[in-house]
């Protein structure tokens, strides 16, 4: 408002003149208004295009969690996300895979896709290239490090690389690139070695998760160093990721997973199954409760948003009686002053709008990231969702103007 006032050319007209410095001196008053005002309405536009582009995209979000029909996983010696269970050897992990070929082979069950990834897991703290044993108690704030050995990397993508002692191939996240020619695992320090990762990069199957992730590639005998170096002992066993589509239909997806479970049950394996088609359920209630939730509070805070703009309009239209009322009287014609009223109106209600999509905007890479952690990676379409939220509620808000305007207008006049 002040900057408007010292912009002599826009100031000294007659709309301008009376609507600015009525502003300016209502806007202690009305600050804490308008500010309820901006506050509900980007909560608003957040709520609706999370939950309804969480509900748009289930599907999505589906496959992005559980990318294979069958996933069984077994994770050991990490601390901060599970207990330390008995350690999972290279032995148990293949009479537990035999086990399943042979129950596949006599349900006469071809895969299609078959996924097998064994390494050590461990939670650290990275600093540029330095990566020692985490002290913090937030898990979340930790980097997941995962060694594999070079001849595991190798069954895993089919490519034959060849390290020298002390070399280590180095892979982060799909948006990263490890820019650093060493990298330090605690007391060891090992050469980054140059590989065509725009070709063919190792990144392991990514269900979204809260850490960041790094895979570090050693020479077989020094992947045990690797990890010691950083905890200070040698791991216990391996972490085993083993994924399996089947040229099957949903009822023999879930009838296999849950005599696989049998299987590792029997074994005393432990690790977990999960099946794409028994989860789907579980998925599409979930978001759809939150669905129900967003546009439930969505809806409570544009109530509240409409609620307090009426009540500002009207009041605000008794307390600008009387000041047109003696600018009429002194010469203002009935044209000037629906011209400044209007100005002023318009001003007031449609910046808090303005404001609130401004923090929306801001606000996108955060909630973007909270997107991802709810498994919907696809930022473009969140993007497109949040856009037609936006419009939406802009329509809604001048329909709210048009209402709350006449109501102020009829008391002015």
């Amino acid at each position: 408002m002040k900057i408007l006032k010292k912009n002599k050319n826009y100031y000294y007209q007659t709309r301008h003149f009376t609507s600015i410095s009525g502003m300016l001196y209502r806007m202690k008053q009305n600050a804490v208004g308008l500010a309820n005002i901006c506050i509900l309405s980007t909560g608003v536009l957040l709520v609706i295009s999370i939950s309804t582009c969480l509900w748009t995209g289930i599907e999505e979000v589906t496959y992005t969690r559980f990318p294979h029909q069958i996933s069984i996983e077994a994770n050991t010696g990490v601390s901060g996300i599970m207990k330390t269970v008995e350690p999972v050897s290279q032995k148990m992990i293949e009479e537990v895979k035999t086990e399943i070929d042979q129950h596949l082979e006599e349900k006469q069950l071809r895969k299609k896709y078959e996924s097998d990834q064994r390494y050590y897991v461990m939670l650290a703290d990275v600093d540029r290239n330095k990566v020692e044993k985490t002290q913090s108690d937030d898990a979340a704030a930790s980097t997941l490090i995962k060694i594999m050995e070079e001849s595991e990397y190798k069954q895993v993508t089919g490519e034959q690389v060849e390290l020298e002692p002390g070399q280590a191939l180095v892979f982060q996240e799909k948006q990263k690139n490890y820019g650093y020619d060493t990298i330090e695992l605690g007391n060891q320090t090992y050469e980054v070695k140059k590989w065509n990762t725009d070709k063919k990069s190792y990144i392991l199957d990514e269900k979204t998760q809260v850490y960041e992730t790094m895979t570090v590639v050693t020479r077989n005998h020094e992947a045990k160093e690797a990890y010691a170096a950083v905890q200070g002992k040698e791991p216990e066993g391996y972490s085993w990721e083993y994924a399996l589509d089947l040229i099957g239909d949903a009822g023999e997806q879930i009838t296999v997973g849950d005599e696989i479970e049998t299987i590792l049950t029997e074994s005393s394996f432990n690790g977990w199954v999960e099946v794409r088609e028994k989860e789907r359920n579980t998925v599409y209630s979930l978001y759809g409760s939150l669905l129900f939730l967003g546009v439930f509070v969505g809806a409570l805070f544009l109530m509240g948003a409409v609620m307090i703009i009426y009540y500002k309009q009207v009041s605000e239209g008794f307390d600008d009686r009387k000041r047109f009322q003696i600018m009429q009287k002194v010469g203002m014609s009935r044209k000037e002053i629906r011209q400044t009223i209007q100005s002023q109106v318009v001003t007031v209600f449609f910046l808090p709008l303005a404001v609130a999509v401004v923090h929306t905007m801001v606000a996108f890479p955060l909630t973007r990231r909270i997107m991802a952690m709810l498994n919907f990676p696809d930022s473009n379409l969140f993007l497109a969702a949040t856009a037609i939220t936006i419009a939406a509620f802009a329509v809604v808000y001048l329909i709210v103007y048009v209402l709350t305007a006449r109501a102020y207008y009829k008391i002015v006049e």
